[in-house]
């Protein structure tokens, strides 16, 4: 449930100037994709998935008190990196 949270938050972001019926574009289709895969990969899995699948490479997740992902470009590919807690 926190991780739901942080991504609708970060979805939210991403669509403020445009109403949900009018995302478009990398926006829906990334939300589209984690929606769909969310309950075979987890939310985390699901939502890094979808960026990497769209080539947003700016995406991160955050799961409260555990750690955090994030994209990094790694000879000419982008890799996620996992950072626990305890490395913060």
């Amino acid at each position: 449930m926190k991780m739901l949270a942080i991504i609708l938050i970060s979805f939210l972001a991403i669509s403020a100037h445009v109403s949900l019926r009018e995302a478009g574009g990398a926006s829906k289709r990334i939300v589209q994709s984690w929606v769909s895969k969310r309950g075979t990969m987890g939310n985390v899995d699901a939502w890094m998935k979808a960026n990497a699948d769209n080539r947003a490479w700016n995406a991160c997740a955050i799961v409260k008190g555990e750690k955090y992902l994030y994209f990094s470009r790694k000879w000419k590919r982008h890799v996620i990196i996992n950072v626990p807690k305890g490395d913060w």
